[in-house]
């Protein structure tokens, strides 16, 4: 017999396996199933999350597996941020007393999630669900966003980035860069602010801009510069050069006179 239909039953009165002409009044009855979730577990990674619960009815305990239109509604909606809304639908499990949902597709790390469980049967009213929130796992933030990398003096190497919302997905908020194969040269902060100094003149780098969140590290935004040469030096010599030029001018010079007297 099917839950939640209206049946009408009478009796059959026998004796001597022959039937006495009277009819037993009709007996009216409907099977009230009620379906609540019990012991909702949550797990989370930190893309994804696993609901598990067990379904329980007091009038209908032991048929469960039986009831082939009895299905359940899963949703999960991010506390803060985009608000994003997911469902899921699905029909019971071959184990009647456990019931599952997993939530693959746009789940964001370090994130709280409010999500709800509740039973259907067809052609009847939503049953009462049940409410469990949940933080997902920390996960690697984001690049940083548009590195601008400068040489504002010929050994010296400027870095800066877009200071855009993104996601660190994790506690802290911090960014480092370094020159790369440059021992000593990482540098932290929490801005994207750095400088270089007293390099090498005309000399290539490449420079490595990460985020940082306590516990995972993005991968690397890299760019190539160079340093240019030391005009100072440059200038030095050309002074020096000239000098000595005038220098030798002068005693060949000087030579000359002498020679003629």
């Amino acid at each position: 017999m099917k839950p939640f239909t209206d049946y009408s039953c009478t009796g059959d009165i026998k004796m001597n396996n022959v039937s006495i002409n009277k009819t037993l009044p009709p007996v009216q009855f409907n099977i009230d199933c009620d379906f609540t979730v019990e012991k909702l577990e949550i797990s989370t990674t930190n893309t994804s999350i696993k609901l598990n619960w067990e379904t329980k009815s007091d009038n209908c305990q032991d048929v469960l597996k039986k009831l082939d239109e009895l299905s359940y509604h899963c949703s999960c909606q991010q506390q803060k941020g985009d608000g994003r809304y997911f469902k899921t639908d699905g029909k019971i499990i071959n184990q009647p007393e456990r019931r599952m949902c997993e939530f693959t597709s746009g789940i964001k790390p370090f994130r709280y999630y409010n999500c709800e469980v509740h039973h259907i049967y067809t052609g009847q009213k939503d049953f009462r669900g049940t409410k469990v929130t949940e933080k997902t796992k920390l996960g690697i933030p984001d690049q940083p966003h548009n590195v601008v990398v400068t040489v504002p003096e010929n050994n010296k190497i400027n870095v800066t980035c877009s200071l855009d919302y993104m996601d660190f997905n994790g506690p802290e908020k911090i960014y480092f860069a370094q020159l790369q194969g440059v021992p000593g040269s990482r540098k932290d902060n929490t801005e994207c602010q750095f400088q270089f100094e007293d390099l090498s003149y005309s000399t290539s780098y490449t420079v490595e801009v990460f985020t940082f969140n306590g516990h995972f590290t993005s991968s690397p935004v890299r760019s190539q510069v160079d340093t240019r040469y030391n005009n100072k030096a440059l200038i030095g010599s050309l002074v020096f050069l000239i000098y000595f030029i005038i220098l030798c001018a002068a005693l060949f010079i000087l030579k000359r006179r002498i020679s003629r007297k």
